[in-house]
């Protein structure tokens, strides 16, 4: 690849998800580029095996910025422990750099 952009055109077959951070990256993109939502790219990128932490972890955060929280399915948000504590550190955050 000559580009991280060219990964959107890979097969999945040619993605890897072994926990290299150039492989980690390139899986996510290619995830967040061939679906169409928030919980798609994340379970996607769970699927593709390997180091699946690594991979979901970094296309949740990226499909986070591309879809927006609203974009997080409500039911994935009332499992997640701590989340007002999370959601209060976000904003925070937010407002501090916007």
């Amino acid at each position: 690849m000559d580009s991280l952009m060219d990964c959107v055109s890979l097969n999945r077959e040619d993605i890897e998800s072994t926990g290299y951070v150039l492989y980690s990256l390139t899986a996510s993109l290619w995830c967040l580029w061939n679906t169409s939502s928030y919980a798609e790219a994340v379970l996607m990128a769970v699927n593709l095996g390997a180091d699946t932490d690594t991979t979901a972890a970094i296309t949740g955060s990226l499909a986070g910025i591309y879809y927006g929280v609203d974009g997080i399915p409500k039911e994935w948000l009332k499992e997640l422990k701590n989340c007002k504590e999370i959601t209060d550190i976000c904003n925070r955050f937010y407002n501090q750099y916007k």
